[in-house]
């Protein structure tokens, strides 16, 4: 793999997008350990700064997110990147995280099982990089129920 560098742009100071920028600067090393990422803190987007992968909340990204009831409660996301510059953005804090998740997931990555040995990293260059993602979440409260005392070992019976 060649020696490059990405930028990110981190919206706001806000916990988890700073959690969604940490984990999208982890993984993308994973994938290309020569990669160089260098993070950008800023209150809000602007145009100045060149190529970036904007990451956050910010009203001039409201447009590209999926319109939801509540904002604060229903999460939708929105992810346009192509090359080294682009968004990741959604209707909140928590599906900006969300979106940084499905953006990995758009390059290849997955998750699955729980630990760091349930990781699925490929190997690849993150220039060639083309993700185009709006949608939003089907209903506003998910979640995993596992019924019963499923453990790993009965899994392999």
């Amino acid at each position: 793999m060649s020696y490059q560098s990405i930028r990110i742009g981190q919206i706001s100071s806000h916990p988890v997008v700073a959690f969604a920028v940490q984990e999208l600067r982890r993984y993308l090393k994973k994938m290309d350990p020569q990669l160089v990422v260098e993070i950008c803190r800023c209150e809000g987007l602007t145009d100045d700064l060149g190529d970036l992968i904007w990451v956050g909340v910010d009203p001039k990204l409201e447009g590209y997110v999926p319109k939801v009831e509540k904002p604060e409660l229903d999460d939708a996301i929105a992810i346009s990147v192509a090359g080294k510059s682009g968004y990741i953005t959604g209707s909140n804090h928590r599906s900006v995280l969300l979106a940084a998740y499905r953006f990995l997931k758009e390059l290849g990555c997955m998750w699955v099982h729980p630990g760091i040995d349930g990781d699925r990293i490929p190997q690849r260059e993150i220039g060639a990089v083309d993700v185009h993602v709006a949608e939003k979440a089907s209903c506003r409260h998910r979640g995993v129920c596992i019924e019963g005392s499923n453990t790993y070992d009965n899994v392999l019976d």
